[in-house]
């Protein structure tokens, strides 16, 4: 199992708090499907990030640490972002985060960071 670490950033904050406001939440590879249920999608292909779930002109996007490729800067930091980003999933996917509201206010205004655990068959998400 391996541990993704969002912590409390602008990009995050802002997440968090632009969720809360919303009410139609997409999913992932069912473009047509929506739902009520509050959620951030966890993204992995350039990176590995939270995203928003809901529409939106330009994507709210929030890195997990140490997995946000414009800080690699030479090739070896570029070759370990991606032996790393293997390590967790060969292929790239984005799935559902479900969000409670306490979650996300906590997020929003109280520096709160978001843990996620995840191995092929589980995800834990600790907010």
């Amino acid at each position: 199992m391996h541990t993704l670490f969002f912590f409390s950033t602008n990009e995050l904050r802002s997440l968090a708090a632009e969720t809360l406001k919303q009410k139609k939440f997409r999913q992932p590879y069912e473009p047509n499907k929506t739902s009520t249920q509050k959620s951030f999608y966890l993204v992995k292909d350039r990176g590995i990030y939270l995203m928003n779930a809901f529409d939106r002109k330009t994507n709210l996007v929030a890195y997990a640490s140490g997995f946000n490729p414009d800080n690699a800067q030479t090739d070896e930091q570029r070759d370990d972002l991606y032996d790393r980003q293997q390590d967790i999933s060969r292929d790239d996917f984005a799935e559902s985060i479900p969000m409670t509201d306490d979650q996300l206010e906590r997020i929003a205004t109280s520096k709160g960071r978001v843990t996620i655990k995840i191995s092929e068959t589980q995800l834990e998400i600790i907010a």
